[in-house]
């Protein structure tokens, strides 16, 4: 999990609880219908918004802020490499070189020597 995520999580916590406490009775805070019409309301005007496909993969996507984890960065540096590889040998578009030198110039003097 994301140490944002966890940060965020427990500080709303902390926050609301707080609200609470200081707020007096806590039975006060805790009112059915007044949930309903927050948590049921949200849910079903999002669902008038999105399509069924759409608000049931919202919770998957949801699920991924709590399974968080960073791609590794070697692969990644890997893969910029082989794409830039292909974009200084092929052009911006595939099957028709130069392209990209006539969108965006020679470019430095250096990348000019090294070619």
């Amino acid at each position: 999990m994301d140490l944002a995520t966890i940060i965020g999580l427990v500080g709303a916590f902390i926050i609301v609880c707080a609200a609470v406490l200081l707020g007096g009775n806590v039975a006060m805070f805790l009112d059915l219908p007044s949930a309903l019409i927050v948590l049921g309301g949200t849910t079903f005007v999002v669902m008038s918004k999105f399509g069924m496909a759409q608000f049931a993969s919202a919770f998957k996507i949801a699920g991924k802020a709590f399974l968080f984890r960073l791609d590794d960065a070697s692969a990644t540096i890997n893969r910029i490499v082989e794409l830039a590889n292909i974009a200084r040998k092929g052009g911006c578009c595939p099957g028709k070189p130069g392209n990209f030198q006539r969108l965006f110039g020679r470019g430095s003097q250096a990348a000019d020597r090294r070619a």
